[in-house]
């Protein structure tokens, strides 16, 4: 072999052996992170993180999830968004990502791509993240909050499985009077948690009440929000009083202890119920919310991705949340959760598991018109001053100034209307 060829040869060896040095020291010490909300069934979030170290694995880099309570998170995200560095991926619950547009990368063409594999984002989606027309969050999936039961106690006071799926207000308080009378109540949670904005806004909207209208003015003071604070203090007189001092726990151990007989909420309490009791799991049923003058209305915790601008890995985590939303992947996420998590994609409907348990044939698809947790109003559109509405609990607050005896109905509305007033001017 000739001088020159075995030089040619030595240097195209040499160019080869850097382009394997650059990418293995290019990979080696990159860590995605992410900031996730905590899930409520654990077998969740031990898949999620068994499917993120499988994608660690075949880029060569690795990966930390953090999770946090839903009730933290937002405080979180504002500390790292002001400090100018945190997490690659952050979860953001319903619309955030309103309050969040001047910290949020665009992501239009990640959700395009996931689009194309998995059929179009339901309209839910578009409502939390597509802000100004851009994709400010890529969809996940969102857990609605049903009627929960037990379908011997319904069983006992001369209901069906068949009645509970076409319940109406008049009806729906009926049957709270005859659950009292056989010692297992109702309960809804009339507090400052999550949960108590989840399950009170469907019957704020069956009655026609609203906290904003279309023009994001405040019309909180209406003959629809005095009928559902009227509704709601005589549905109240079923319930044990400790509602208006619950967290999130509240209703789940109100179920699972066997005390009570209905309240509102994904289906956590059957997966724990499927765990620890699961003769008490074969009596668990879901069902729409009852239907009221207005309408028939369940709200829905919906979770998307955002990549934040002070993201130091962007494209891995462009990457990592592609692998994640792969129908087979989410399919296993859904198994995990065991039905709790529901699609935001059109692809996704396919799947049958919701079908096929008894239980949660009333849990997916939705029945009734489905919005986030925390919507402004019927006809209202996103603000800074709804987000902040929905993490201050103004509506169930109003709505515990009555059942508390605090307030008349006219007084707790005159309240909110103040509150919500101040939260406009300050968010001008």
């Amino acid at each position: 072999m000739s001088v020159m060829l075995k030089k040619n040869w030595l240097f195209v060896g040499i160019s080869l052996l850097t382009s394997v040095l650059c990418f293995v020291f290019s990979a080696e010490g990159q860590e995605v992170t992410l900031l996730l909300n905590s899930h409520f069934v654990k077998d969740h979030e031990s898949e999620l993180i068994r499917q993120a170290e499988e994608w660690a694995a075949s880029e060569g880099v690795k990966v930390r999830i953090d999770f946090i309570s839903d009730v933290d998170l937002e405080t979180k995200i504002t500390s790292e968004a002001q400090a100018g560095a945190g997490h690659d991926i952050v979860a953001l619950r319903d619309f955030v990502a309103y309050i969040y547009r001047d910290i949020l990368t665009d992501v239009t063409q990640i959700v395009t791509e996931i689009e194309s594999e998995n059929g179009s984002t339901l309209e839910l989606a578009k409502l939390c993240s597509l802000v100004d027309n851009r994709w400010l969050a890529i969809p996940w999936y969102h857990q609605s909050f049903p009627i929960v039961y037990r379908k011997d106690y319904i069983e006992a006071v001369g209901y069906s499985i068949e009645d509970m799926g076409n319940l109406t207000t008049d009806a729906f308080l009926e049957l709270a009077k005859k659950l009292a009378d056989i010692g297992h109540p109702v309960g809804f949670p009339i507090s400052m948690c999550p949960d108590s904005n989840a399950s009170l806004a469907p019957f704020l909207w069956a009655f026609g009440g609203s906290l904003f209208g279309k023009d994001g003015t405040v019309v909180v003071s209406s003959s629809g929000t005095a009928k559902a604070l009227d509704y709601v203090h005589q549905l109240s007189r079923y319930m044990p009083p400790e509602v208006i001092g619950w967290d999130n726990a509240g209703n789940n151990l109100f179920i699972l202890s066997g005390a009570g007989a209905l309240t509102a909420n994904p289906p956590s309490i059957y997966a724990v119920a499927l765990q620890q009791n699961p003769d008490l799991a074969q009596e668990l049923y879901h069902a729409p919310f009852p239907k009221g003058p207005n309408g028939r209305y369940r709200c829905t915790g919906a979770w998307s991705f955002g990549i934040p601008h002070y993201a130091r890995n962007k494209e891995l985590a462009s990457k990592l949340i592609k692998y994640l939303m792969r129908k087979d992947n989410f399919r296993s996420l859904v198994e995990a959760s065991k039905g709790y998590n529901q699609p935001l994609y059109e692809g996704y409907q396919m799947f049958t598991i919701w079908q096929e348990v008894p239980s949660l044939r009333a849990y997916e698809p939705v029945v009734e018109t489905l919005l986030p947790i925390g919507w402004p109003g019927l006809e209202a559109l996103p603000t800074k001053a709804a987000v902040r509405a929905q993490l201050l609990y103004i509506m169930p607050v109003m709505f515990a100034k009555v059942v508390a005896g605090e307030e008349t109905v006219d007084g707790a509305m005159r309240w909110a209307e103040a509150e919500l007033n101040r939260l406009v001017a300050e968010g001008e």
